[in-house]
């Protein structure tokens, strides 16, 4: 009986092995700054201080300039850090996304 857990539980590990990582867990959030996709989850990050990153998978530093960045509910920078930049950007806010 325990030799047939044991094997299940090997196959389980196998098939997850394959599979990867990657597929399970979701990665940081994408930025897109197209004004067309919702960036209101990395931008909500990217005010956080959490790791963000662009469709090319660089990450986002603390400066975003010139983008156009679509959000679709409420954002908040209560946790503005001092060492960010954000000019020349247009937020348009979806409300029929909402």
């Amino acid at each position: 009986m325990h030799r047939r857990k044991f094997i299940k539980g090997a196959a389980a590990l196998a098939a997850f092995s394959a599979v990867g990582l990657s597929a399970v867990l979701p990665g940081p959030p994408v930025l897109y700054g197209d004004g067309r996709r919702d960036d209101t989850e990395a931008l909500q990050a990217w005010f956080d201080g959490k790791r963000v990153v662009r469709p090319d998978g660089s990450e986002v530093g603390p400066m975003l300039h010139g983008g156009q960045y679509r959000i679709t509910r409420t954002i908040n920078p209560n946790k503005w850090r001092d060492n960010l930049s954000f000019r020349d950007n247009v937020l348009r806010l979806d409300r029929s996304a909402a």
